[in-house]
């Protein structure tokens, strides 16, 4: 016995015949709901409570119980182009907006199920149906495609048959996981091609970041250091040509040629000379440190990938605890200051951090 329950879907009505049976007690004629000869095997048609066993001879069998095979397919090419277009969209145009990159991956992850749900096979001679020939409706009725058989069916429970247009539901609802998946998948697939870069504006007017002819975004300034300074902005990973224009009087400041890790968070201070950037790792617990460590970042493109997993933007972390009773473990903050009040150890070389 074949199972190939289904619900929902569209497909071509047909002019059959509709019976109402009396739910789970039906008595069903061994006849081919398909062709009328002899029924052989029976396909399970399932509507809550109301389970029917449609019989069908070998030859229409194959057809009748394809809808599950064919549904699997539609589920495998539907998943494979929703997960492609919401990972790699932004390797074909890195220019393109979050709401036109998850459009386009749903968009591509339902091109199979729509094909499923208005495409059919061809019915062949001597066949009434291309799929199932008997399934429930929606009116609660069971829908026929042979009249011989509708007939015979109502006949054997003493209930109505009257001819309708029925509609063999192809679809289920499982088939839609895949577009749900690229809704979820697709802005995961766009911020791990378009990393964050905060950006940090330290100069008296108003910043705005160009790439490629197209503004990324605008960033105010602000010269003290604090959690809330600058503004994050997404940038296409790769290496990218960022230019600095003055927002106001349309002025080219500055052009750095960087590289942007995907995945990854990034910092950037352009018009920066004269303030020394730093990792500062503050220990807590019984741990043998009398200082937070500190980590300059150096490079004359003011451009950084920062280490995963910073704790505090511009502020000191909270001091550690004297007593020493915690159980450990550390703080990451990021830290920016006047090079001429910045800890001597900012002035150095880049070095590798010592956990």
């Amino acid at each position: 016995m074949a199972d190939s329950s289904s619900t929902g879907g569209v497909g071509a009505a047909e002019l059959g015949r509709a019976v109402a049976l009396p739910g789970d007690r039906a008595v069903v004629p061994q006849i081919c709901a398909c062709c009328a000869a002899d029924g052989v095997r029976g396909v399970l048609e399932r509507r809550g409570a109301s389970d029917v066993f449609i019989p069908y001879c070998d030859a229409c069998l194959l057809h009748a119980a394809s809808g599950f095979t064919r549904n699997l397919a539609t589920a495998l090419s539907s998943v494979l182009l929703g997960v492609a277009f919401s990972l790699a969209l932004p390797l074909w145009s890195d220019a393109l907006p979050l709401g036109w990159h998850v459009t386009i991956a749903v968009g591509a992850a339902s091109v199979p199920v729509a094909m499923r749900a208005f495409l059919s096979p061809r019915r062949r001679p001597g066949h009434t149906a291309s799929g199932r020939a008997a399934f429930w409706q929606f009116d609660g009725t069971l829908g026929c495609t042979n009249a011989t058989f509708a007939t015979a069916l109502a006949r054997a429970n003493s209930v109505e048959c009257h001819p309708a247009r029925v509609r063999e539901p192809r679809l289920a609802v499982w088939l839609f996981c895949a577009p749900l998946l690229a809704v979820a998948l697709a802005p995961l697939g766009y911020g791990l091609h378009n990393p964050r870069v905060r950006v940090v504006n330290l100069s008296a007017e108003r910043i705005a970041l160009r790439l490629e002819g197209r503004t990324l975004g605008t960033v105010m300034p602000s010269s003290a250091e604090s959690p809330a300074a600058g503004a994050v902005l997404r940038v296409p990973a790769g290496e990218r040509t960022i230019t600095v224009v003055s927002d106001e009087r349309g002025q080219v400041l500055s052009e750095v040629r960087v590289t942007v890790v995907a995945g990854a968070m990034h910092l950037f201070a352009p018009g920066s000379d004269g303030t020394c950037f730093w990792l500062e790792e503050t220990l807590y617990g019984r741990v043998d440190s009398e200082a937070p460590r500190l980590e300059p970042l150096t490079g004359s493109e003011r451009f950084w990938v920062v280490p995963d997993g910073v704790d505090t933007w511009f502020a000191p972390n909270p001091p550690a605890d004297e007593d020493g009773r915690s159980s450990g473990g550390s703080l990451l903050a990021i830290r920016q200051a006047p090079c001429n009040r910045a800890p001597s150890a900012t002035d150095e070389r880049a070095k590798s951090r010592t956990k």
